[in-house]
């Protein structure tokens, strides 16, 4: 009864990895991860052998070879981690034959000379903690790649209304002057992505009829002022002329009166050539 108990409670974690198992036409661990795995799993072959050889343990005092239990759960939770439910099955299974087959042999730190049965029972309770553990690393796990999906599907729907309404979303920092601007600035400057990071970098771009009056606009903000008028200036494109934008925002107060962050959106107009840029 022990013993199917065992194999049951061990295979849950098998279960319970593969049976969300996708195959994906590309991607994988990194490489970074692929070889922390790899590393974990060496490491938890080697101590599982250690541990439960009976020549190398029988100088050692029963407190330290007991101990030395844990370390083969170590790295079968990080294999667990980085590699995710269908390296924990691997560990598991790698595990539960090397610990069954030694302890099998009379070998380990289980055994009792006057009990030999006790020793494969002892093996198989070390072995369904195991898997309740790695079950326990497994949900976790999923549970964080499932908002981590979920995050990252609002994010594109996001970004999709962004650049469905032409329309930018920015976040400021007084604090440490971090300029966050979320939407395609591809599309809309020929900027990539982080290019325009703070005030300066934004100032830098303006138009230079723009520079003193969106100065002055972002000082007042940065004070804490209120004014919600809609704030038109012009940013250079990178293909020629000037996008023009109409800034609606508004400081955020913190618990102390003081500003916050700075948050709002950028209405994207047409783009204003000189008469040198028309063609």
């Amino acid at each position: 009864m022990v013993a199917y108990l065992a194999g049951v409670l061990i295979l849950a974690p098998a279960l319970t990895g593969w049976a969300q198992f996708r195959p994906r036409r590309s991607g994988g661990p990194r490489t970074r991860d692929f070889m922390l795995g790899a590393a974990a799993y060496a490491l938890m072959i080697v101590s599982t052998f250690m541990t439960f050889d009976g020549d190398m343990i029988r100088n050692l005092p029963y407190v330290v070879s007991f101990e030395l239990t844990y370390l083969p759960l170590v790295f079968a939770v990080l294999i667990a981690l980085v590699w995710g439910p269908q390296g924990g099955t691997l560990a598991m299974v790698t595990l539960m034959t090397m610990a069954l087959y030694q302890s099998a042999q009379g070998e380990g730190p289980f055994v009792e000379v006057n009990d030999p049965g006790h020793v494969l029972l002892a093996t198989q309770v070390y072995l369904v903690v195991t898997a309740l553990l790695l079950l326990l690393v497994n949900t976790l796990r999923s549970a964080r790649a499932q908002a981590q999906a979920d995050a990252e599907q609002w994010r594109s729907r996001f970004d999709l209304a962004l650049a469905g309404s032409h329309q930018l979303m920015y976040r400021y920092d007084p604090h440490d002057g971090a300029l966050e601007l979320a939407g395609d600035l591809q599309e809309a400057f020929g900027l990539p992505a982080g290019a325009i990071q703070n005030l300066d970098a934004l100032l830098a771009l303006a138009h230079p009829d723009d520079r003193a009056r969106l100065s002055m606009h972002w000082a007042a903000r940065r004070a804490g002022a209120q004014d919600r008028t809609p704030l038109p200036f012009r940013l250079a494109h990178a293909d020629g002329g000037w996008r023009v934008v109409s800034d609606r925002g508004s400081p955020l107060a913190d618990f102390d009166g003081s500003v916050a962050v700075v948050a709002g959106m950028w209405r994207l107009g047409e783009i204003e050539r000189e008469p040198a840029d028309v063609r």
